[in-house]
């Protein structure tokens, strides 16, 4: 399956995120996104937060729609 390039959603660096362990490298920007979902959920955190711990790209699901 390929997809058409999609750019990431702006996000600032104070908003908001979700990140979760067992997903490497991905932020979400939506609690109840699926990803975060099939893991158990998400810790909340701001972009600056997540990205220093290296959660550096938006989630493929959010990314390109659910």
């Amino acid at each position: 399956m390929t997809y058409a390039y999609q750019a990431p959603d702006p996000v600032q660096n104070t908003q908001t995120v979700y990140v979760n362990a067992s997903i490497l490298g991905r932020y979400h920007l939506d609690p109840n996104c699926r990803g975060l979902q099939r893991h158990g959920g998400g810790t909340a955190m701001t972009l600056t937060e997540a990205k220093s711990q290296g959660y550096q790209v938006e989630c493929v699901y959010e990314r390109y729609g659910n």
